[in-house]
């Protein structure tokens, strides 16, 4: 059985350019020249990519590089913010406040899909992938994603072919840079699940524009690469889908 590791670039924006830049020069440096980059067609309805043409066209030879663009929501902020359950509410509070596609129904996510699979196409990009703002949706969000023909789903839990319904178990490594003491646990956190997932077919990686800032985090994030390269191939999320792990 195959042994390999997915490295995610989430929250890729002209907005974070810099950081992202520094990112993918770091990653090639640790050996990872192929990753799957979540880009969000309007981070936060202010940073349209159609607005930045060399922003786009650095996208276009990162692909041409071999990595791949996925499609990251819409605009990455949650348009119901006091929708859903009381669970839902409480985990909007704790865990993240961008979760787009969280509460919406399915003919709301038909929309906002619709609207980022149009720009992309309009700027030469064919996602075969989807992966929601902090990983939160619901069932009514997965099918809108199966019916709008994207291939793959991923969740912070694991990775899903829509195709054939496989379900492949990968916990991601995410480190939270927000604060520095909301750095400091992550960290530890990621440490202890990189070991842990160690002997698991397929390991994920998922690193976010703030964690460059962070040197106790880019420092971990690092090690954590080299550990990784030592004994596994890096993939994108779509080869995935031919590859026989479970």
């Amino acid at each position: 059985m195959p042994r390999l590791a997915v490295v995610s670039v989430h929250d890729v924006t002209p907005a974070h350019e810099d950081r992202l830049r520094r990112i993918m020069v770091m990653l090639a440096e640790s050996g990872v020249t192929r990753t799957s980059m979540l880009v969000i067609p309007d981070f936060h309805r202010g940073w349209d990519l159609r607005s930045h043409p060399r922003f786009v066209d650095w996208l276009h030879q990162l692909e041409a590089d071999g990595h791949e663009i996925v499609l990251h929501g819409l605009y990455h902020s949650d348009p119901t913010p006091s929708a859903g359950t009381v669970y839902q509410k409480l985990l909007r509070h704790v865990y993240s406040k961008e979760g787009e596609f969280y509460t919406l129904s399915y003919q709301e996510a038909v929309d906002r899909l619709t609207q980022g699979l149009e720009m992309f196409t309009s700027l030469g990009f064919t996602p075969c992938g989807f992966v929601s703002p902090a990983w939160m949706h619901n069932e009514e969000v997965v099918r809108a994603v199966q019916q709008m023909g994207f291939r793959y789903l991923t969740s912070l839990g694991g990775f899903t072919d829509l195709t054939t319904d496989r379900t492949i178990r990968a916990p991601a490594v995410c480190f939270s840079p927000r604060t520095w003491t909301a750095a400091a646990i992550s960290t530890l956190y990621c440490v202890a699940l990189a070991r842990l997932v160690d002997q698991d077919p397929v390991v994920r990686i998922a690193i976010h524009p703030g964690d460059i800032v962070r040197p106790m985090i880019t420092a971990r994030l690092l090690s954590i690469l080299d550990r990784t390269r030592r004994t596994r191939r890096f993939v994108a999320y779509q080869d995935l889908l031919e590859a026989p792990v479970r």
